[in-house]
């Protein structure tokens, strides 16, 4: 079905992404996420910071799928290249990625999984499963993930309570997400 698949447009594949089709949202992940990430690193000059962007901007467009127009034989790239520009200016303001909170993050993962009556239980599920990834966390990687994600700190304002760099911060919550998206995506394949 994937070989299928990789034979239609990003116009067609969004549709399919729109009625819940998971596999068409992960082959238009594996043919923007490098392509944002390098985007955004050459903008930025930070690999970690570009790869958070690159996730918040594959993330918000699985959210606005249905927004989304393209038609026939349109790319979605103009799309993807304008949302990760203006997240590296809204960086760039605030020296703070614009990220989802994890209620969002399991939410949309829930509806992405099913959108029939099962969602309510699969958000359930994946509510406890992300908090048993985020506690798996080392202590204090744990704490500068849930003051960034649950208290809406900036990085600075964790640097400035922690007495540690905003480097530190932002090292400490490109390895959280990289680990919780792994454990997600180990989780997902179940």
């Amino acid at each position: 079905m994937k070989n299928r698949l990789l034979k239609l447009s990003d116009a067609e594949l969004l549709k399919l992404g729109v009625h819940g089709n998971e596999m068409a949202l992960s082959i238009i992940f594996d043919k923007y996420f490098i392509q944002i990430h390098s985007f955004a690193n050459q903008l930025l000059k930070n690999s970690d910071i570009a790869k958070e962007i690159a996730m918040d901007v594959m993330l918000k467009m699985w959210q606005k799928r249905d927004l989304i127009k393209i038609e026939g034989d349109q790319s979605l790239q103009p799309y993807m290249v304008k949302a990760a520009k203006n997240a590296v200016i809204n960086f760039h303001k605030s020296k703070r990625l614009p990220t989802e909170s994890i209620s969002n993050l399991q939410l949309s993962a829930a509806l992405a999984y099913d959108s029939s009556a099962d969602a309510q239980l699969n958000l359930k599920e994946l509510e406890e499963r992300v908090s048993q990834i985020v506690e798996g966390l080392p202590e204090r990687r744990r704490m500068v993930f849930c003051l960034s994600r649950q208290d809406d700190m900036s990085y600075a304002e964790i640097a400035k309570k922690l007495n540690i760099s905003v480097n530190t911060v932002r090292n400490q919550i490109s390895a959280s997400l990289a680990y919780v998206k792994g454990k997600l995506n180990e989780f997902k394949n179940l």
